[in-house]
């Protein structure tokens, strides 16, 4: 695997994190607030995240080592893409008390 090919799937792992970073955000704020929350919309988002940490992975599962070790940036903090993947389960699985 060539460098152009780790710098390609660096910048497709940045564009699908840019996708979920509203969602987490939409699910965090449904956490905060659970009176409120949009049940069906909800879980539209668990099942849109989980899609995306998917694709995310199968990426780096194709790619070179330095691609998973490369930093990456999740609402401006630099983390490593382990991080991210934690982050999103964390949500997910409290989002699934409101879920059930």
């Amino acid at each position: 695997m060539g460098i152009f090919d780790s710098y390609r799937a660096i910048g497709r792992i940045n564009a699908l994190i840019k996708q979920l970073e509203p969602k987490l955000d939409y699910i965090s704020n449904e956490i905060q607030y659970p009176l409120t929350a949009n049940v069906v919309r909800l879980r539209a988002e668990c099942m849109a995240v989980s899609v995306l940490m998917d694709e995310i992975f199968n990426i780096i599962e194709h790619s070179s080592r330095s691609v998973s070790l490369a930093p990456y940036y999740l609402h401006g903090q630099k983390c490593e893409i382990q991080d991210v993947g934690i982050y999103a389960a964390i949500l997910i699985e409290r989002a699934k008390g409101f879920l059930e």
